[in-house]
């Protein structure tokens, strides 16, 4: 599959809605790791760890402060990254980025899952937040509609529209389009769902079946 160039420089690379799905499933698993298993830090939402900065400053919580700080920064400067890498990507060459990222995406994953304690561990929080900013970056569209894998939101502010639409002015296309968007939301919770069931059993590597979720999506999205 062959990206136009203008296709990467706007990050428009779409995906069905079963990759949307798969995506939202390990975003919900990563943010589920991250808040629970990391001193209530959020890996992608960033409006979260914002609030808690505020708090903690006011409250003269340093070291609390502090730990918003370093993942939020980590998001802040991964999505530089990707978008630089996006912008030196052309033609042919968009399928190797779109491969590169997400195994990155699912190496930084397995790095956190290595060096995991359970607690407030920062590098694992940091690894967390740059790998929930490469799925954000990369993929931005469900067949050509916005949606977030990674923050549901916005997605469910859309379902909700794109229903009212739909029942008010009969404009049924827009009810499948909200959906599919019910159902990426609906994944997101699963996700993480799947990953409190799986922590009794695999621990540590619980985010393994995100791993491997990842790198079955590549596949598919150069397919598609």
């Amino acid at each position: 599959m062959k990206h136009p160039v203008d296709s990467v420089s706007n990050h428009q690379i779409s995906v069905n809605v079963l990759v949307a799905m798969e995506l939202a499933l390990v975003a919900g698993a990563i943010e589920a790791d991250s808040f629970v298993f990391h001193g209530n830090i959020f890996a992608s939402l960033q409006s979260g760890n914002l609030i808690m900065l505020g708090v903690n400053l006011v409250g003269g919580h340093w070291l609390a402060a502090l730990h918003r700080i370093v993942p939020l920064m980590a998001f802040f400067i991964t999505t530089m990254l990707v978008r630089w890498r996006q912008h030196q990507t052309a033609g042919q060459d968009v399928n190797r980025l779109i491969t590169r990222l997400f195994l990155g995406e699912g190496f930084l994953l397995a790095i956190s899952m290595g060096i995991n304690s359970f607690g407030d561990n920062w590098p694992a929080s940091c690894l967390l937040a740059s790998a929930a900013a490469i799925q954000l970056q990369t993929v931005r569209t469900v067949n050509g509609q916005p949606f977030n894998s990674t923050m549901m939101t916005g997605n469910v502010r859309l379902s909700a529209v794109l229903l009212t639409d739909a029942l008010l002015n009969r404009q049924w296309e827009k009810l499948s389009q909200s959906r599919h968007l019910v159902l990426i939301w609906l994944s997101f919770g699963i996700g993480a769902a799947c990953f409190a069931l799986l922590v009794p059993l695999l621990q540590q590597w619980s985010l393994l079946p995100g791993v491997m979720i990842l790198i079955a999506v590549i596949p598919q999205i150069i397919k598609s």
